[in-house]
């Protein structure tokens, strides 16, 4: 970061052989062998032809690419996606043995804290904890609202990047937390069905008399012309929820204190950081309000509506909270907390190659493989975020690198930089614009690391979801265009993973482990 300019510097995960990755390197070291040591196997004639064949085969492997990755890539992906659908029959492959959470693994449980944190919930009911069994972490969710940050002049801007630039300072040094990330879920907007009881003030429900039914029928008056009002504004409103998560491992051994009350800590702590950072969090969210978040993901309430002034199920319950709950204000008396009903026999989940399904909605998730190079302004991401033609999550995970292993990839990264540079300059190759910028990237994050700025490692997700695969496909093509209008050109498709992919859209801390090509 320099002055008004930011900079996201992708990851190096090649070698020094012109940027190849360690697969490929491996492939042509067996294809480079297998031409050394065939003839002396096979004779002349049979080892010539046989290793030139193994080494076109590894050449093919290692170097063709199909959706934008290798095939060495790709070859593993296909073979777990074979192994997941084995036996079934159709196009997919069904999963119904979690009903009640949808997409989760069954590692993942939605918990309930023995106690409360600073941070109260919406409901007044006991904080709610993501775990998951598999990889020993804990993460709490906040309900967040942001800022005028698109109200700000260029300095308003620049300063309030540098408090959250100081707030993930701040939880890069803490021992205990893994991941800190942040999702977006936006879509088209709908009428907000409220209960006409819900407009009463306390004790007019149970009055009697001329004043009683004339304040009934004034309220239900007023009722009609909010719903009408709403109905109208319909086609411009939007949808936005911002989610702010955290994931701590506790220290083994530690039996100080319950794991989950440490998780809570770090969540007080993290509120209060926001607050100083010009983000204002409402709530930390409850096991109620977490399997409501899960269910808006897997089945979006703008697409699945019941008509007019009924919920997602029929049951006459708001889509949506009050415009007051909305806003961070004190929902009224009598306002119903709002709960997503589960059908009995729950949401069928159906993986396909180039999709998932969910009940009767389709998603498609897509990986931000390269981001910006170039300079970048504080608002160089509001397309994506503000405009809103389908419904979509974008999610975004931070992991912080230890100072020392930062150091080590910045000397191993100049090393691969200058080793490539040279190989191109001996045999009069093109230098890429990326590579001959590499050493000002290297330098700068050198300056940074010696300020005592840490390193973050990032992966960005987008899940769009339609009601039909062709409304899917053209949703999609209009998030490739919003994205490529924000400078993000290289926008992958996860084939084969959607299934996998979509539970690290939630808020929920499920980030997948990354192969040396940072595809999840």
């Amino acid at each position: 970061m320099s002055g008004s300019g930011y900079h996201l510097v992708p990851r190096r995960a090649g070698t020094a052989l012109f940027g190849a990755s360690v697969p490929q390197v491996v492939l042509l070291g067996i294809g480079a062998g297998s031409v050394a040591i065939g003839p002396a196997v096979l004779g002349a004639g049979a080892g010539t032809v046989a290793g030139a064949g193994v080494l076109m085969l590894c050449l093919l492997l290692a170097f063709m690419r199909i959706g934008g990755e290798p095939l060495v890539h790709l070859l593993p992906v296909v073979i777990a996606f074979l192994i997941d659908t084995r036996g079934e029959r159709g196009d997919g492959k069904k999963e119904a043995n979690r009903p009640d959470l949808p997409g989760l693994p069954p590692s993942v449980e939605l918990s309930t804290a023995p106690g409360r944190a600073g941070v109260s919930t919406r409901t007044g009911e006991a904080p709610g904890l993501i775990l998951d069994r598999r990889n020993g972490t804990i993460t709490a969710v906040l309900d967040v609202r942001g800022g005028p940050f698109g109200l700000l002049d260029g300095a308003g801007r620049d300063r309030r990047v540098v408090e959250w630039a100081r707030v993930l300072t701040q939880f890069a040094r803490e021992t205990p937390v893994v991941h800190l990330g942040w999702t977006v879920q936006s879509g088209p907007g709908t009428a907000i069905a409220i209960p006409a009881q819900t407009l009463l003030r306390p004790g007019e429900a149970a009055t009697s008399g001329a004043r009683s039914r004339a304040k009934a029928r004034s309220s239900a008056e007023q009722v009609r012309a909010y719903r009408q009002t709403l109905a109208e504004a319909a086609p411009f409103l939007a949808r936005h929820d911002l989610r702010l998560w955290l994931t701590v491992r506790p220290m083994r051994g530690d039996r100080r204190a319950d794991p989950r009350m440490i998780a809570l800590a770090a969540a007080d702590t993290l509120a209060a950081r926001c607050g100083a950072a010009g983000l204002h969090v409402h709530a930390i969210l409850s096991a109620a309000d977490l399997h409501d978040t899960l269910l808006d993901h897997a089945i979006p309430p703008s697409l699945t509506s019941a008509g007019p002034g009924r919920g997602l199920d029929g049951s006459g319950v708001a889509s949506f909270p009050g415009l007051a709950a909305r806003a961070g204000l004190a929902a009224g008396a009598g306002a119903p907390p709002r709960r997503r009903l589960v059908p009995s026999g729950g949401f069928e989940t159906q993986a396909f190659w180039d999709a998932m399904r969910i009940g009767a909605t389709w998603h498609r998730v897509f990986w931000i493989a390269g981001w910006p190079t170039g300079t970048l302004h504080p608002g160089w991401l509001d397309p994506l975020l503000h405009e809103v033609p389908c419904v979509r999550t974008l999610a975004v995970a931070m992991r912080p690198v230890p100072w020392r292993a930062s150091r080590r990839r910045i000397n191993s990264e100049t090393v691969s930089v200058d080793t490539a540079v040279h190989l191109r300059d001996r045999h009069a190759v093109r230098v890429p614009v990326g590579l001959a910028q590499a050493h000002d990237d290297i330098d700068r994050r050198d300056a940074e690391l010696s300020a005592g700025y840490p390193e973050y490692a990032y992966l960005g997700l987008i899940d769009v979801a339609a009601p039909g695969r062709d409304e899917l496909d053209d949703a999609c093509a209009a998030i490739i265009d919003l994205a490529a209008r924000c400078g993000i050109v290289d926008l992958r498709p996860l084939h084969g993973r959607h299934h996998r992919a979509w539970a690290a859209t939630l808020p929920f801390g499920l980030v997948p482990r990354q192969s040396t090509t940072g595809a999840p």
